[in-house]
């Protein structure tokens, strides 16, 4: 039922007042179908004295983004944003795409014969090595509105073949190089934000007061340093040089100890046994002694 006038009155008077203590706003209408959305939009936009956009429910949020009026002071953290999502819709971000089936089966038409080659050669040497290969051409989907470079990787293992496709407009450097070095790093780096925050909790911000959750990412910064550090005195070739860090944490860390306190010293006993106690010894033995 559409609202009243005396609602939209004290409803656009709530919003001027919003408006003089904080420029730069935006409201958004929520709510089922039928309860008078678009009436309400309609009766308030005539009134406002500012730039306004519409648009509809099923539009993507960067084409929102991109759409709504431009302040005449624009942030300097909003300009990043902008020029981040005019970049995404131009191409010039590398990207992995996932592919519609029918699109999917005419990329895989341009790397069958490298994927049987690729499966033949690793059969033939070692089974457990990965044998890892690389393609580059151009095509595009219907809906694209140009032919675009897409890089193949394709993997041989004793589990199978895995193919990947790359799709980017990045010229002056190979497949593998673009593959390797700017894909694959910037996934190391998206896992490193996800061991911070989903092992070590650091997004637990739960203080009412900022310098409060400031000192929390702080401390769970220090923590995830200590756990990297203890992670890299693992042995190159072993599992646990490729551990999480909740796992290192549950087998190496949580343990039951005994603690005494000397008038000088605080001395640490660790249990005589548990199944995991030589590679704390080599890790303990890596580490160099803590002098205060």
């Amino acid at each position: 039922m559409p609202p009243l006038e005396e609602n939209l009155d004290l409803l656009l008077r709530r919003l001027h007042g919003l408006a003089s203590r904080r420029p730069g706003f935006a409201v958004t209408l929520f709510g089922e179908a039928g309860i008078g959305k678009s009436f309400t939009a309609r009766a308030l936009l005539p009134r406002v004295s500012c730039a306004t956009f519409s648009g509809h429910a099923t539009q993507s949020l960067s084409s929102v983004l991109l759409a709504l009026p431009r302040p005449k002071k624009c942030p300097v953290s909003l300009e990043r944003t902008l020029e981040r999502l005019r970049g995404r819709q131009s191409g010039r971000v590398l990207g992995q795409q996932y592919p519609r089936p029918g699109l999917l089966r005419t990329l895989r038409r341009h790397v069958e014969t490298l994927e049987h080659s690729t499966a033949a050669r690793q059969a033939a040497g070692s089974a457990a090595d990965k044998l890892r290969r690389y393609k580059e051409f151009h095509d595009g989907a219907a809906s694209w509105s140009r032919v675009e470079r897409i890089i193949a990787r394709v993997e041989a293992s004793a589990q199978g073949t895995d193919t990947r496709f790359v799709v980017t407009n990045l010229t002056g450097s190979t497949a593998r190089t673009l593959y390797e070095d700017l894909y694959c790093r910037r996934g190391q780096a998206e896992n490193h934000i996800k061991s911070w925050k989903t092992h070590l909790a650091a997004d637990r911000t739960s203080c009412h007061r900022g310098p409060a959750n400031q000192l929390r990412l702080m401390l769970h910064t220090g923590a995830y340093w200590l756990m990297w550090s203890l992670r890299r005195l693992m042995p190159k070739h072993s599992s646990w040089r490729v551990a999480q860090f909740d796992t290192l944490r549950l087998r190496l860390l949580k343990l039951a100890a005994r603690v005494v306190e000397w008038k000088t010293k605080v001395m640490v006993h660790l249990p005589s046994a548990f199944p995991d106690q030589v590679i704390l010894r080599l890790a303990l033995e890596r580490m160099p002694r803590l002098v205060i």
